[in-house]
């Protein structure tokens, strides 16, 4: 089951920050928590929630010309010989069950990638955010849509390039996987790909904005006219 989840995330590796925000990952920048992996994260919801599972990552300082976006600490991605290098926490989202299950809840990810080359290195790596819904605390729950937002770093090892998703939550979802990933060919020959400062949000959908209420408002007016 678990490869399911590697094979799917890789297939779609092809190619919002919201302000006050509370943020649903638990050590979202790898200062606090040790590393767990991703075997554990994925076949035990519950037990290993909230704790970061990766195929191949490290927790580094300043590593390989990148410094921290913001703390001590950013997570190096390494290349593992299979397709794509994941990162993933699992969150339990049902204290937002009512606000999903009215179809009214969007998510929020993104996280914060950097890259630096080694000589000869001329293009960027690839790197994605992707978030997977399950419907309870195990992994034959998935339910659909996969979101996700993939992107090619621009080699500046000074610049953290911001990269996300934003989508309406699938009724029915209790749990949510936050997953970071690196397409693995595309950091051959680099120090890794670096990620921080990563970020989940659940929220209302916001509400029309007044120049659309404004809008829909004079339609009716002219309906009214018409008539």
């Amino acid at each position: 089951m678990q490869s399911s989840l590697y094979a799917a995330s890789a297939a779609m590796l092809s190619f919002g920050y919201a302000v006050n925000a509370a943020n649903l990952l638990t050590d979202p920048g790898f200062e606090l928590n040790p590393l767990d992996t991703i075997a554990n994260v994925l076949s035990d919801f519950t037990t290993y929630q909230n704790l970061w599972g990766p195929e191949s990552s490290t927790i580094v300082g300043v590593d390989g010309g990148i410094t921290p976006a913001s703390g001590l600490n950013q997570m190096r991605m390494d290349w593992n010989g299979g397709v794509t290098t994941q990162t993933i926490q699992m969150v339990d989202v049902s204290s937002f069950a009512a606000l999903i299950d009215a179809g009214n809840a969007q998510i929020v990810a993104n996280a914060l990638y950097n890259a630096a080359p080694n000589p000869g290195v001329v293009n960027g790596p690839t790197a994605g955010v992707y978030v997977n819904y399950f419907s309870a605390a195990n992994f034959g729950s998935m339910i659909g849509p996969t979101d996700l937002s993939v992107f090619n770093l621009d080699l500046n090892p000074m610049s953290w390039e911001f990269n996300g998703v934003t989508a309406t939550v699938p009724i029915g979802t209790r749990w949510v996987a936050f997953q970071v990933a690196y397409d693995n060919n595309s950091i051959l020959g680099l120090s890794g790909g670096y990620v921080d400062d990563t970020f989940m949000e659940i929220r209302a959908i916001p509400a029309p904005g007044p120049i659309a209420l404004s809008g829909a408002a004079g339609l009716v007016a002219l309906r009214r006219r018409r008539r």
